[in-house]
């Protein structure tokens, strides 16, 4: 009964796979007292993330959410990224009355593939308020990785990117056009590029690669 007054709840780890006590937990938190959620390493049914995006959709001071290695897959993250840039604006006034507060959001080690990387990047210019994205481990090749950098690329509030153990590098990319938006962003600091930690590990990249990120991080003054 106490879980209703929780701010900070961390389950991660817990292996939970039983549907009902996913969604039990959930539906006992309070959405305008959650501050810190992770739910991490757990199994999230459609049901329980369906639960858990009312949560995210009406929270008022959710700022950490931690769904790292929940089975999360594109469709389910599509309806969660829409709770997340939900931003209700009075008619009569312009006043903004909700706007999700989230900061930090990891997405690490699910099925995010190069069409979720897309959908999280049309969604970041909606969310002023995210500071931190992790998405490592998530089978992201060149295209969606290009669809990330690009829409980081100073305009948007995100300070720390985690895009290691993807395929940003991979070799049917003739065109090196991941490694060239990476380059660019991180060229491009001084007209609005906020990040202050980056992680591209393990992604296949070349020496000639590195190379071309190298001469970008020359004019780069936040990382």
């Amino acid at each position: 009964v106490g879980v209703m007054y929780i701010r900070h709840l961390d389950l991660s780890n817990n292996r939970i796979h039983s549907e009902r006590t996913s969604c039990e937990i959930l539906k006992k938190l309070n959405p305008f007292l959650i501050q810190k959620l992770d739910m991490s390493k757990n199994r999230l049914t459609p049901k329980s993330f369906n639960i858990l995006i009312d949560l995210v959709g009406e929270a008022t001071n959710l700022i950490n959410l931690g769904l790292e290695e929940s089975q999360i897959r594109t469709p389910s993250l599509k309806k969660l990224l829409q709770a997340i840039t939900r931003v209700e604006i009075c008619p009569a006034t312009d006043v903004v009355l909700y706007e999700c507060p989230l900061k930090v959001l990891n997405l690490a080690g699910n099925y995010i593939d190069d069409d979720g990387a897309e959908a999280v990047a049309k969604a970041l210019a909606k969310c002023k308020n995210l500071l931190s994205l992790d998405l490592s481990w998530n089978n992201i090749r060149n295209q969606g990785a290009v669809s990330v950098f690009d829409a980081i690329n100073g305009k948007t509030s995100i300070e720390s990117l985690d895009m290691g153990y993807n395929a940003i590098g991979t070799i049917t990319d003739t065109e090196r056009s991941a490694v060239k938006a990476l380059a660019n962003m991180l060229s491009e600091s001084d007209d609005g590029c906020s990040l202050t930690h980056l992680n591209v590990s393990h992604n296949q990249m070349t020496a000639s690669d590195c190379a071309v990120i190298g001469k970008a991080l020359e004019s780069n003054h936040t990382l």
